[in-house]
């Protein structure tokens, strides 16, 4: 039994040594990660330009609604109408920019063509009914 014992201190020494010296390499890559000088190698990545004017367009859109309403139904439609068209066209615009789908592009194109039409019958139909 007591020839034993010096094989365990042994081991005993030896797990100790190679564990001090484990977490001495630990402590000292934790510390190394602490770095603020050094850039970071995770990075988030810039969204695509796309949904950067996609995020502007609804913000825009957010703004662009809350019209101060008159109480008349038709005057709120047509206010609201106008603030709806030209938000389409800009949208069909960021489509036709950065799309690539040929189907959704022709909608947008349609959308851009008859907008000028659109536009003009609103506008008339305001001019008739300004109080």
């Amino acid at each position: 039994m007591l020839s034993a014992l010096p094989r365990a201190i042994k081991a005993v020494g030896v797990f100790s040594i190679l564990s001090g010296a484990l977490s001495g390499w630990a402590l000292s890559k934790d510390a190394s990660d602490m770095n603020t000088d050094r850039p970071r190698p995770h990075k988030i990545p810039q969204p695509p330009q796309s949904t950067l004017d996609l995020q502007d367009h609804v913000s825009s859109l957010r703004l662009k609604a809350s019209i101060g309403y008159t109480g008349d139904a038709d005057k709120d439609f047509a206010a609201l109408l106008a603030v709806q068209r030209g938000t389409l066209v800009s949208l069909a615009r960021i489509e036709l920019a950065h799309g690539t789908d040929a189907e959704l592009r022709a909608v947008a194109q349609r959308v851009v063509d008859a907008a000028p039409a659109q536009e003009a019958a609103l506008k008339a139909w305001r001019a008739r009914h300004v109080d």
